[in-house]
């Protein structure tokens, strides 16, 4: 225990020391999802001849975009080299007590019995092969460091000895000769990274809230009361990996690449680009627009290296939309060059998806991150689904899927109902026209309404329907058929069984 004080000790000794010959602090902090953060520090520091010599907690500062300044004197030079340097340590064993106390009379019993007496020459090696050097009466005595059990020192106890560390440090050179000045640094630095986590509550059927918190890791640098800004958005950053050639003394050329983006801001599959809802007026958080990204701020932020750290940053209210989804299986068979005498198909394998649509009314973007969605039942909120919320911006909404929904059952059966002497050649091939009814048939066995969304991706061209679509053509030049995503929206209510009649002609292999 004693020990581990001793150590705490002379740590805090060092910080202390740090402090009175200048200390750089962090003043402004901004994060960004990608694993990078904006640092700004200044502080006071002691320049000796116009030179102040940074040695401790060097940042992990990205190439090109290190920069200094200072208001109290004109920067020259900033340079930086791998210095040997000299540092006091607290004795841990016997070989590093004897280490310290060279020069010094001691008496060393050994484990045979047999006490050393003499002064202290030297120590070599280490704790568990070294060797001391003693100096006695008859001439000198080299002791093996396993074998001490016990060492006692004359006098004069010195409890550190001097090791040396080689170490990065830089130097500001300033015009002046002033001792003491201003000085201001700012740089990126990896070993940052923060993920947006939100917590959807429903509240009922089409209302819910969510709160938004980051989870933040900072394997970077100790941080301590600064202003912290989390960004949402896709800055263009060149490098985010490469280090300054101030940190990193290998001799590499730029390298000019892009590190991954978690979460990437961009709309998602759902989204709904000509849709927009009123924004909402509640009282809750918002995050400050600067050009195309958002900023939410914390005070007096800290938080050491290593740590992992949740924050609150936002709560609303927002508005829910349920639907359940289908995806048919493609007619893509007819798509080949085998031969087709009669063209039919029959499947029931397809399955619903329940889909929550989520608005944004509130005053800032959701930005992409993790979703937990949870339901209060019987008085005890349950978890329903987990998933990721894509960007979405202020009066848009999102989808996210809550589940599958085996209670709407779906089926589809199709034939060919005629051929016809139309022919086209393609690929070297013969193809003939062929014109196909097909019947879905949706039974919802949910005892409330459901919204449907049924979609199939059809080669061919859609002739006729029973029932209203929705058809956004796909390039499709590897294949003789032209294709399109077709999307029939309706409602069913519940036991209700629906029928979904259409026909396309298709060109296949006769």
């Amino acid at each position: 225990m004693k020990l581990k004080q001793s150590i705490q000790v002379i740590m805090a000794f060092f910080a202390m020391t740090s402090f009175a010959y200048g200390q750089l602090e962090a003043k402004h902090v901004t994060i960004f999802k990608n694993g990078t953060a904006f640092i700004q520090k200044s502080g006071d520091v002691k320049a000796t001849d116009g030179v102040y010599k940074w040695t401790n907690n060097l940042p992990q500062a990205i190439y090109g975009t290190f920069w200094f300044s200072s208001p109290t004197g004109e920067i020259l030079s900033v340079k930086s080299k791998n210095d040997t340097l000299s540092f006091a340590q607290e004795w841990m064993s016997f070989f590093d007590l004897l280490k310290a106390n060279k020069g010094n009379q001691a008496d060393i019993l050994l484990k045979s019995g047999e006490t050393i007496s003499g002064e202290v020459i030297g120590a070599k090696g280490g704790t568990v092969y070294g060797a001391i050097l003693v100096k006695t009466s008859t001439g000198h005595t080299l002791v093996q460091v396993p074998e001490v059990i016990q060492v006692s020192i004359k006098e004069g106890l010195k409890e550190t000895f001097d090791v040396e560390k080689f170490q990065t440090t830089i130097s500001v050179v300033f015009k002046g000769s002033k001792s003491n000045q201003t000085l201001n640094t700012s740089y990126l630095s990896k070993g940052f990274n923060w993920t947006p986590m939100y917590n959807l509550v429903l509240t009922d059927e089409n209302n819910g809230n969510l709160t938004l918190k980051a989870s933040i890791k900072n394997d970077a640098e100790a941080i301590k009361n600064a202003n912290l800004k989390l960004v949402v958005g896709n800055p263009n950053f060149l490098t985010t990996t490469q280090l300054s050639d101030l940190i990193d003394f290998n001799f590499n050329s730029f390298n000019g690449f892009n590190g991954d983006i978690r979460f990437k801001n961009t709309a998602g599959t759902f989204y709904e680009s000509g849709a927009v809802e009123k924004r909402d007026n509640s009282n809750d958080a918002s995050a400050v627009s600067l050009s195309d990204l958002y900023l939410f701020s914390i005070k007096n932020f800290s938080m050491e290296k290593g740590e992992r750290a949740f924050y609150p940053l936002m709560e609303t209210n927002v508005k829910l939309e349920h639907k359940y989804v289908c995806n048919l299986t493609p007619n893509g068979s007819v798509n080949n060059s085998t031969i087709m005498k009669k063209y039919s198909s029959f499947t029931e394998g397809s399955q619903f998806y329940h889909q929550l649509k989520i608005w944004n009314k509130s005053k800032s973007p959701f930005t992409a991150g993790t979703l937990m969605i949870t339901k209060k039942v019987d008085g005890v909120q349950q978890a329903l689904a987990t998933g990721q919320l894509n960007y979405t911006a202020i009066g848009n909404c999102s989808y996210v899927t809550l589940s599958n929904s085996p209670d709407i059952e779906i089926k589809e059966e199709e034939n060919e109902i005629e051929r016809t002497n139309n022919t086209k050649l393609w690929n070297k091939n013969r193809y003939v026209a062929v014109k196909v009814q097909s019947t879905i048939t949706i039974k919802n066995y949910k005892s409330s309404k459901a919204h449907l969304e049924v979609k199939r991706l059809v080669y061919g061209t859609m002739e006729k329907s029973d029932t209203d679509y929705e058809k956004t053509n796909v390039i499709n030049q590897y294949y003789v058929n032209e294709g399109a995503n077709v999307t029939w929206l309706l409602d069913l209510g519940p036991n209700e069984e629906k029928k979904i009649n259409y026909s396309y002609t298709v060109y296949i292999r006769g």
